[in-house]
C-alpha cells in the first residue's frame, strides 16, 4: 500500500473518529447549554417572580394612595359643604341683620314720629291752657279790681254816710 493510501485511510479515520466523537461533544455542548437555560430560566423565572411582587406593591402602594385621594376628596367636599352652609348661615346673618336694622330705624322713625306729634300736641295743649289760666287770671284779676272798687266805694260811702251821721250828732 502506498502512503498516501494510508493517509487517506488515515484521513478517514480520523474523519470517522472526530464524527463519532462530534455527537458527543454535542450532547455535552447540549447538556451545558441545557444547564445554561436552566439557569437562565430559573434565574428569569426569579426576576419576573420579584417583579411581580414588585408591581404587586406598586399595586398595593397606587391603591392606598387613591384611598387616600378619595378620602382626602370627601374632605375637601365636606370642606366646600361647610364652607357653603357657612355663606348661607352668613348671608342670613346679614339678611336678619339688614332687616333688624331697617326694623329699628321705621320703629326709631315712628317714635320720633309720635314723640313729635305727642310734643306738639302737650304744647299746643299747654298754650291753650296757659292762654286759659292767663284768661282766668285777668277775669280773676278784673273781678278783684272790680271787687275792690266796690269794696272802696261801699266803704267810702260807708264812711261818708258815718261822718255825716257823726256831724249830726255832733252839731
Amino acid at each position: 500500500m502506498k502512503i498516501s493510501h494510508l493517509f487517506q485511510l488515515l484521513a478517514g479515520s480520523l474523519v470517522a473518529l472526530s464524527l463519532a466523537i462530534f455527537p458527543f461533544n454535542l450532547l455535552a455542548r447540549a447538556d451545558d447549554i441545557g444547564e445554561s437555560v436552566t439557569e437562565i430560566s430559573s434565574s428569569v423565572e426569579d426576576d419576573l417572580e420579584n417583579s411581580g411582587e414588585d408591581l404587586e406593591e406598586v399595586g398595593e402602594d397606587l391603591e392606598s394612595a387613591g384611598e387616600d385621594l378619595e378620602e382626602a376628596g370627601e374632605d375637601l367636599e365636606n370642606a366646600g359643604k361647610d364652607l357653603e352652609d357657612v355663606g348661607k348661615d352668613t348671608e342670613d346673618a346679614l339678611d336678619d341683620t339688614g332687616e333688624a336694622i331697617e326694623g329699628a330705624v321705621d320703629d326709631t322713625g315712628d317714635w320720633v314720629e309720635d314723640a313729635a306729634d305727642d310734643t306738639g300736641e302737650a304744647t299746643e295743649d299747654a298754650v291753650d291752657d296757659t292762654g286759659e289760666a292767663i284768661e282766668d287770671a285777668g277775669e280773676a284779676t278784673g273781678d278783684a279790681v272790680n271787687d275792690a272798687g266796690d269794696w272802696v266805694e261801699d266803704t267810702a260811702d260807708d264812711t261818708g254816710n258815718w261822718m255825716e251821721d257823726a256831724t249830726k250828732i255832733l252839731k
